[in-house]
């Protein structure tokens, strides 16, 4: 372990990546990108943020059937599916909230919308003790290209926008950036790991929440509640809040972007005759 950390570090800090200041992947690839690039407002407003993080969602996991006997089963996978979505027109500035009056998507955004929908296949997530894919009526806000993807191809009993959180600035943003990083990822070796961990860590940090658990070790206890015990310690987390520098719209987008290519994927399957079962 010590070996391949060492190798890990050195390969770092020949390829100009600092890395002394930041705990995690996600810290490190942060750190190089404003170093090199830093484009992204990484202070968005708090009621923007917390807008956003209600369209900020997990990726699609689901058990659809199980194989019958004799049933050839085949695997698929993508190479680099998030570092392909992290290559595309991001939301990286600020955002304008309005009313809406119309059903229109013209702009990209974040939409609040109230929609009833019939699908086997349902498009669009929603968050309760874990992501549901829902047939039928479904409320909240969502990253305008699942639900152009929803209009498009579903037989819609009802749609209604809400309200609209209107990005202002979308470009690729992060194309230099990652472009950079996948070249150092195609030299292989202990390159491919870096290249791959920080470009994988990033869209993820950026999501990263202002309010942080800390872990504590005490030796005398209040009224806290215990996670573990550490030799005469007691293990606790205590909640902070900071000013995290972060860009959540980025990392809501870039998820729904990987939900969209997974589910043309379920598609593509279907329309080969396949059976999706995970």
């Amino acid at each position: 372990l010590k070996t391949v950390l060492s190798n890990f570090f050195n390969t770092l800090t020949k390829l100009k990546i600092n890395y002394t200041k930041n705990y995690t992947c996600g810290g490190i690839s942060l750190s190089y990108y404003i170093k090199n690039w830093n484009k992204i407002n990484l202070n968005l407003k708090k009621k923007d943020k917390q807008i956003i993080k209600q369209a900020y969602l997990g990726g699609r996991c689901e058990i659809f059937g199980n194989p019958k006997e004799g049933e050839k089963i085949l695997h698929f996978d993508f190479e680099g599916m998030y570092q392909s979505c992290m290559l595309e027109n991001l939301p990286y500035g600020d955002f304008k909230l309005e009313k809406s009056f119309d059903n229109n998507i013209a702009e990209p955004g974040f939409y609040y919308i109230e929609i009833n929908y019939d699908s086997d296949l349902p498009i669009l997530p929603i968050k309760e003790d874990k992501l549901y894919f829902k047939n039928g009526f479904i409320t909240g806000w969502f990253w305008y290209e699942e639900i152009l993807l929803t209009l498009s191809t579903h037989k819609i009993n009802l749609f209604k926008i809400i309200y609209k959180l209107v990005s202002i600035k979308n470009d690729p943003i992060l194309y230099d950036f990652i472009t950079n990083l996948a070249l150092i990822k195609a030299e292989g070796g202990i390159k491919k790991d870096i290249g791959k961990l920080l470009i994988n860590s990033f869209y993820g940090r950026m999501g990263v929440d202002d309010t942080i658990n800390v872990i504590k070790l005490k030796k005398e206890l209040g009224n806290e509640k215990i996670y573990g015990i550490l030799e005469n310690f007691f293990i606790i987390k205590e909640e902070k809040r900071r000013n995290s520098k972060s860009n959540i719209a980025i990392a809501a987008a870039i998820t729904s972007k990987a939900r969209i290519k997974l589910y043309n994927a379920f598609l593509e399957v279907i329309s080969h005759g396949g059976r999706l079962l995970y």
